[in-house]
């Protein structure tokens, strides 16, 4: 007896002895604290001789036939009920992970995606496993893409189409795209129109990088599409206000101006030979990195 204490070592306090000590005061009995641990009444006694041996003194007496724990016992016992609690709860931690329960997922997602696809699906996500934190990082998709290369989010939602050998891309959707206009302008009818009729329009786009504007140009160009003049927009938002104020038309995402044609702020135009542009809608991961149980939870949520 009488160890200087500054000799001490915390690393010799075993927390598998403690958590022994604490079911031996819940019980009072070295054997039935055995067969909860599921092991020998002489390992349990073992544990507990171990222990007093690194404390320097006694901390479960036997008087007579009853077993008494020390006061220093007492307040090891506690510390040991702490850690089955603590373990219980971690272990409960990694069953919500594994199960997609719990857990942060990073989502990177570009404007379309990010604006007027991914909302209503977190929600309802959030709903069924509400321990589970979302955030959302917005880019165009080239941007997107990169964020996924470089395992800055756990998986990203893009619209366009991606060849990336890096990523592994999963389209879940089409999106259709309508082209929109100023209510009033001259060729907002319900007559269909050829590419020569909004050849004098300036023609509204995304920036560079952004896949509505790929896509876009493309299909144009492909069909014989030629405009006077091309002005670029860094937002969906900020080509809708442009379009209202008459600076030109545009392709967007139809589910992007759902609100605007129908509160009458934006007219649509239709073309003959029923011209439409479409593009997929795709969730896009590391081809060598599996996603953690939550977010492939999301993923699927998404893609469904």
């Amino acid at each position: 007896m009488g160890t200087d204490v500054a000799a001490l070592d915390p690393r010799e306090l075993n927390v598998g002895h403690l958590m022994t000590l604490s079911l031996v005061a819940r019980y009072g009995s070295f054997t039935r604290a055995a067969d909860a641990l599921g092991i020998s009444q002489p390992s349990v006694s073992q544990q507990i001789r171990e222990l007093e041996r690194v404390c320097d003194v006694p901390l479960v007496l036997l008087r007579g036939r009853t077993l008494v724990v020390t006061p220093l016992g007492e307040r090891l016992a506690q510390a040991g009920h702490r850690i089955i609690l603590e373990r219980e709860r971690a272990w409960r931690a990694v069953g919500e992970h594994r199960s997609g329960r719990a857990g942060r997922i990073l989502v990177g997602a570009s404007m379309t995606t990010g604006a007027y696809v991914l909302p209503a699906r977190i929600a309802e996500f959030l709903r069924r496993y509400p321990d589970v934190a979302v955030d959302v990082r917005i880019g165009n998709t080239a941007d997107i893409a990169q964020m996924v290369v470089d395992d800055l989010v756990d998986f990203g939602v893009v619209e366009g189409v991606l060849d990336r050998a890096e990523l592994r891309v999963e389209a879940f959707a089409i999106d259709r795209m309508c082209c929109i206009t100023r209510p009033g302008r001259r060729h907002a009818s319900s007559q269909a129109l050829t590419p020569l009729d909004v050849a004098q329009e300036a023609l509204l786009v995304r920036e560079d990088g952004s896949a509505t504007r790929e896509v876009v140009l493309k299909a144009l160009a492909d069909r014989g599409f030629a405009f006077e003049r091309v002005m670029m927009f860094g937002t969906i938002e900020a080509i809708k206000a442009a379009v209202r104020e008459g600076l030109g038309i545009a392709w967007l995402s139809c589910e992007a101006v759902k609100m605007e044609l129908d509160a009458g702020v934006l007219e649509r135009l239709d073309f003959v030979d029923g011209f439409t542009i479409e593009r997929p809608l795709s969730t896009i991961r590391r081809r060598d990195t599996a996603p953690t149980p939550a977010a492939d939870a999301l993923m699927r949520m998404i893609g469904a």
